[in-house]
């Protein structure tokens, strides 16, 4: 069953769905800027419940970009020390996987991150906080101001780019890996940091590009990051 969902979701046929599902999530963006981010946004800001919105705050830690490259360059350059000493107890063919998964995640979040960031810039919409604050709304296109980055959501292309590459490394985890990175999402518009059409945006960048690197890169080369053993 998890090999036929990486062939139909993650294989290079892919590319019709993913430009599809581009298509449907820049509608409901564009529904959602027309009829939904505001109105949530003003419900946001009247029930903000102290201990609901400190769960959230936690939950929106795992969003930051800095916790996964430290982890994720340590584990390349351990395996990469490994690798140049020989060392006879592990095998060469599990340390190749190692750094070839390590590349292919800090890839995928670099990407990601460079694209959302220019969007952020390009678009230049204020937050809702700035908005409730100061009455700045709208987009003010091609603003580097931190409170005009709102359009899309950084923490949740981050958190979607690692929900999708752990994926397709370790598919078994599914759950778990969606249920984190949806309650990541979510606390963005709870805590009024983001609109809903900022998080469906930065979510589906955020899914997209470790597929395409997987599907466009890796696999054409005969590089397979999961760490799933295929049975016939």
């Amino acid at each position: 069953m998890i090999s036929d969902l990486e062939q139909k979701v993650f294989g290079k046929k892919s590319t019709k769905s993913v430009a599809l599902l581009g298509l449907l999530v820049a509608a409901m963006c564009i529904l959602c800027i027309l009829f939904i981010d505001y109105p949530v946004m003003y419900f946001m800001a009247k029930h903000q419940d102290g201990l609901v919105r400190e769960v959230f705050y936690r939950l929106t830690d795992a969003g930051h970009g800095t916790p996964y490259f430290v982890i994720i360059f340590f584990v390349l350059i351990a395996a990469s020390i490994c690798k140049y000493f020989d060392f006879n107890y592990l095998e060469p063919e599990k340390l190749n996987k190692i750094i070839i998964i390590c590349l292919f995640l800090l890839a995928a979040l670099i990407v990601a991150g460079i694209a959302i960031h220019v969007l952020k810039v390009l678009f230049g919409r204020w937050r809702p906080d700035t908005t409730i604050y100061t009455g700045l709304s709208g987009f003010s296109w091609f603003n580097f101001a931190h409170d005009a980055k709102s359009f899309p959501s950084g923490h949740s292309q981050l958190i979607w780019t690692v929900a999708v590459s752990l994926l397709l490394i370790y598919p078994r985890l599914i759950i778990i890996y969606l249920v984190t990175a949806i309650l990541v999402s979510l606390s963005r518009v709870m805590l009024n940091q983001h609109f809903v059409s900022d998080v469906l945006l930065g979510a589906y960048l955020g899914s997209i590009v470790p597929i395409l690197i997987n599907s466009y890169i890796l696999l054409p080369r005969g590089l397979n990051i999961s760490l799933i053993k295929k049975t016939r």
